[in-house]
């Protein structure tokens, strides 16, 4: 009384109670340092895709708001442009008879390059030719790199981001007339999208906007300014 039989020996009853507090205590060291691995490398692989997307986002946010500075300043250009009326006639003869100022202001614009400095006039109200003339300037800021525009002599800075170049050069070819341009944003990217490495990149935008002299041409010749009595 009091043994059972198991695989043709006799166990006692005290072999079980030690045999099933053996393999009920819990897990043991090793299996808790697995664990602990386990839990740490899945805990590092969900950061790393945090930290790498997040990236990304960011580098397409930059991307994004380079982009559309460099377009903005080329829409508020195409605007102003569009409305363009010749200066009066002392002016035109100090502009080198053509109906805009283009200047060097800043040291990384020459004759040769561009011009970083426009000045112009158009009407207040582009849908009223007898509205007064306001005298429109852009110019590139050397200290904060932003292109300004001025009208009238108040100032701001269009865009929203920063310019590496801001270069203009006034072309004619035969009876067209031309401004071309040169722009180049700059936004931090990375080299790849599992690289932590940052680096500048560029946006260019570059193209020519029409100058089109809005008066009949049977009332004058293009671009030749009005008496400054008549204005």
């Amino acid at each position: 009384m009091g043994r059972s039989v198991a695989s043709g020996r006799l166990v006692s009853p005290t072999h079980y109670s030690l045999l099933a507090t053996r393999y009920s205590s819990g897990f043991t060291l090793i299996e808790a340092a697995v664990g602990l691995l386990l839990m740490a490398v899945t805990f590092g692989i969900l950061w790393s895709l945090f930290f790498f997307d997040n990236k990304r986002i960011t580098v397409s946010m930059e991307r994004l708001t380079a982009l559309r500075g460099g377009e903005g300043i080329v829409e508020n250009l195409r605007n102003d442009l569009k409305n363009m009326v010749p200066p009066l006639s002392a002016e035109y003869a100090a502009w080198g008879n053509v109906p805009l100022l283009l200047e060097a202001a800043g040291a990384s614009a020459d004759a040769g390059s561009g011009y970083d400095k426009l000045t112009f006039y158009r009407h207040v109200r582009s849908a009223d030719p007898s509205s007064p003339l306001v005298k429109i300037v852009y110019r590139l800021d050397p200290a904060s790199r932003r292109v300004m525009r001025s009208a009238d002599g108040k100032e701001s800075a269009i865009g929203g981001t920063p310019v590496r170049d801001f270069l203009l050069f006034f072309r004619r070819e035969g009876a067209s007339e031309y401004l071309t341009y040169e722009i180049v944003t700059t936004f931090q990217g990375v080299t790849g999208i599992f690289s932590s490495k940052v680096n500048i990149q560029e946006m260019r935008f570059q193209g020519q906007i029409d100058l089109v002299d809005k008066v009949a041409a049977a009332e004058r010749t293009r671009w030749v300014p009005t008496a400054a009595d008549s204005r």
